[in-house]
């Protein structure tokens, strides 16, 4: 299990004791239908180039 906090905006994330933040969920697809940003900022850049671009990136 990773540290979600290097992907994901803050608000998006849970935090536990003795556990890395994790994305939260409910706060992600809350996020998503209302059209906001889930990742932070350069990190959609990193993904691998195989991947199929988004339909509104230009």
């Amino acid at each position: 299990m990773g540290d979600d906090s290097r992907f994901f905006r803050p608000e998006l994330l849970d935090h536990h004791e003795n556990y890395p933040p994790i994305l939260s969920v409910p706060a992600a697809v809350e996020a998503a239908f209302a059209g906001e940003e889930l990742f932070l900022p350069g990190v959609e850049e990193r993904f691998p180039e195989r991947l199929v671009l988004r339909r509104d990136s230009a």
